[in-house]
């Protein structure tokens, strides 16, 4: 495998953290009309971040689902 790119790994992860503790911040970061390793790095740590906060709220919501099926079996 190849090793990643320095400049993009930090990017990724300064993004992740950004958009977690100050997400406007890094909405003005992402706006730049600059392309390096570090940019790119930035929008798929946000990118990543909002797939993985999707996929959270959509596993709680079938979470709840389940247990107010149960609920519903249980009442009868």
């Amino acid at each position: 495998m190849e090793k990643l790119n320095e400049k993009y790994l930090r990017g990724f992860n300064h993004a992740y953290l950004l958009k977690q503790h100050n997400p406007k911040l890094i909405e003005k970061l992402l706006s730049t009309t600059s392309n390096n390793d570090y940019i790119q790095g930035l929008k798929d740590g946000a990118q990543t971040l909002e797939q993985q906060k999707t996929k959270s709220r959509t596993q709680q919501l079938q979470d709840l689902k389940s247990r107010r099926d149960k609920d519903r079996d249980i009442e009868l």
